[in-house]
């Protein structure tokens, strides 16, 4: 399904831009996405608490890239140390601005006992531009103080970067009306799960399709130095767990989730959309009907082929590495969406997609 621009709400034709204010107690106070409605947010119910209380306490294995160091450590560590440091550095976070998103929400949300958990990813939601380096300092420190507390091993924050960081991004630019500033850091262990730690300050787009457009929001979970010193300005801890679909629709997100539907908005604002498409068709899930499979290959796979000056072969290198999970079948799928497009230019993209397949074979 792929829903009509004309048809949205306004919440649904939203993708979270903030704009700048003088003002640092309004932050403090606004609404992560403050046009969505009531119709876009949902509780999580006692069962999904404890669940996701357990996701947070598990420990996760934080491996450097050759494998010769590792330790682990549960999220509700690694975030308490990341908001804690952040703050001393005046680097402050909206208000139930620290959140579960992606494939990690949906796990948490969803009934399907059989669901296996993918990977792990985090949003921090900031009211301030222009600091990813401090943050980006902040991470290294962070994984830094985490290896040496379980190994006894000392790495300066460049070594952190360059052994355990398994890729870094960070986009500053506007282009179109489109303002985007964020940063994302990949850590775990290579072909097995990785966690996404992302800070934004304003992003164009945080879903791709609607089963994995939920937010679940953690502050009351991130119990920090700096809550204890604020507890006498709140009457009571928030008991209930609020989840955002940013889709703008929860009870409409959650059937999709349910039923294994691929449902998306504006689909050719995806950037590389045709990859994470590829990869949910290689898991099962399905477009509603065949015209919005036919609409979402042909609109996938133009855009793959219009990127100019793209690396598809480093791209699909750095993507199957992340997700080996369904990786044979991730490739077979990329291929059927490719053979929509009519140019010619696709056959150099199925070379270099066969050439993987013997590495992982359906």
């Amino acid at each position: 399904m792929v829903r009509n621009p004309a048809q949205q709400t306004g919440s649904q034709a939203h993708y979270n831009h903030y704009s700048h204010s003088n003002s640092r107690t309004s932050f403090r106070n606004r609404a992560v996405h403050p046009k969505l409605t009531e119709k876009a947010r949902g509780y999580l119910p006692k069962e999904k608490c404890l669940k996701l209380q357990s996701l947070l306490d598990e420990q996760f294995e934080i491996a450097s890239k050759d494998g010769s160091l590792s330790f682990k450590v549960s999220m509700t560590d690694l975030l308490k140390r990341l908001r804690r440091k952040l703050w001393l550095r005046r680097v402050e976070t909206m208000r139930g601005g620290i959140r579960l998103v992606g494939s990690g929400a949906s796990y948490i949300i969803s009934d399907d006992m059989t669901r296996e958990l993918n990977d792990l990813d985090f949003s921090f939601y900031i009211f301030q531009g222009g600091r990813f380096l401090d943050i980006l300092e902040v991470e290294e420190e962070v994984i830094g103080e985490f290896l040496y507390e379980k190994t006894q091993t000392s790495m300066g924050k460049r070594e952190v970067y360059d052994s355990f960081f398994l890729d870094s991004v960070k986009v500053e630019s506007q282009s179109g009306g489109a303002k985007e500033s964020w940063s994302l850091i990949t850590i775990g262990k290579k072909g097995s799960q990785t966690i996404d730690i992302k800070f934004v300050y304003r992003s164009k787009r945080s879903f791709v399709f609607s089963s994995d457009s939920f937010e679940v929001v953690l502050d009351s979970f991130i119990n920090t130095y700096k809550d204890q010193q604020q507890q006498h300005h709140d009457s009571k801890r928030e008991d209930k767990i609020l989840v955002e679909s940013i889709f703008g629709d929860y009870e409409e997100a959650l059937d999709h989730l349910k039923n294994n539907v691929l449902c998306t908005i504006c689909p050719e604002e995806i950037r590389r959309g045709i990859f994470r498409y590829s990869y949910e068709l290689a898991k099962g899930k399905k477009p509603r009907s065949e015209k919005d499979r036919e609409l979402l290959d042909t609109v996938f796979s133009e855009a793959l082929l219009a990127e100019e000056n793209m690396q598809f072969e480093d791209i699909l290198a750095k993507f199957l590495q992340k997700h080996s999970s369904n990786a044979g079948l991730f490739l077979t799928q990329l291929s059927n969406v490719l053979t929509r497009s009519p140019s010619k230019e696709k056959q150099k993209y199925f070379d270099i997609i066969d050439k993987y397949r013997t590495s992982y074979p359906c």
